[in-house]
């Protein structure tokens, strides 16, 4: 070795760039490891039904057949049950992540607020109907099932759950949009149900999507649309695990409760607006508001 190679060799520079090298030697070593693991796996089929979720959800349903409290809310169970399309994708967080019993629920809860609200605006039987942010069908089986003579329709930014519902359950998919707004689909309909969007949303585009969802309808249409109320400020303030995070961000969440720049508790604005106001919302809506229910879905959202 020559004097300058020596010299250079035991400079700090050179020890640094070795270090680099080993570094990112290592990091190609696990990356290579990364490919070959993904490449041991089965090839992933996105609208294959999982068996044993689908097992879980039959045995759910047939539980749930004789409890008396949803066949006094929802018109036509337990009788529509056989009518629940039982697919369930491994993407579906709703009930991989939970249980089938609490799935299943949380859909018959969305029919009775359809059925209030239908039967708040005099309106018997829907010729169409719109879920509007679907996921893999959680509500919009319940619906299919509810109301078998409808044109269904359902959409949600989520591609492969859009492709699961419409494979498995017979409706029409298409992408969300909020930009272009009501051009993306011509139809109207005579039901929007958007469970649970609203508080996934900042306040330009709950505006934007309120506005979009009222050129969405029919004449005589209804928007049965969910927020978070008084119910999940409590929730927040006791420190709730269902929110998975922690108790000082919940605090400061509730202390900021009527900021509208928390997107969180958007939902709750929307609700404050919608009952301080009574029966009227045209400057937001274009039409009437007919009514608002505390924990009226699944005990939890307005």
């Amino acid at each position: 070795m020559g004097v300058k190679s020596f010299l250079f060799g035991q400079s700090g520079i050179a020890k640094r760039l070795q270090g680099e090298v080993a570094r990112l030697k290592g990091a190609n070593a696990e990356l290579k490891g990364r490919v070959a693991e993904l490449k041991a796996r089965p090839a992933r089929r996105p609208l294959d039904s999982v068996a044993e979720h689908e097992t879980a959800l039959k045995a759910a349903l047939e539980g749930l057949v004789g409890e008396a409290k949803w066949a006094g809310a929802v018109p036509g169970w337990p009788e529509m049950a056989v009518r629940v399309g039982t697919a369930v994708s491994e993407c579906d967080i709703m009930l991989v992540k939970s249980n089938a019993v609490a799935y299943s629920e949380v859909g018959l809860s969305a029919l009775d607020c359809v059925h209030q609200a239908l039967v708040a605006v005099g309106k018997e039987v829907p010729g169409r109907i719109l879920d509007f942010g679907c996921g893999y069908g959680r509500v919009l089986r319940f619906l299919r099932a509810a109301y078998p003579g409808a044109e269904m329709f359902c959409t949600d930014m989520d591609a492969e759950g859009l492709g699961f519902c419409a494979h498995h359950f017979n409706v029409f998919g298409f992408r969300t949009d909020l930009e272009k707004g009501p051009e993306w689909v011509a139809a109207r309909f005579d039901v929007i149900w958007v469970g649970s969007v609203f508080t996934h949303l900042d306040v330009p585009n709950c505006d934007r999507l309120l506005k979009h969802l009222a050129a969405f309808l029919a004449p005589g249409g209804v928007v049965v649309f969910t927020t978070h109320g008084e119910y999940a400020v409590r929730m927040m303030r006791n420190g709730s695990v269902a929110y998975r995070l922690e108790r000082d961000v919940l605090g400061q969440i509730v202390a900021d409760s009527d900021s509208p720049a928390l997107p969180i508790l958007e939902g709750l604005r929307l609700w404050r607006t919608v009952r301080g106001r009574g029966t009227v919302m045209r400057t937001t809506l274009g039409g009437r508001v007919t009514g608002c229910r505390q924990q009226r879905w699944s005990g939890w959202m307005e």
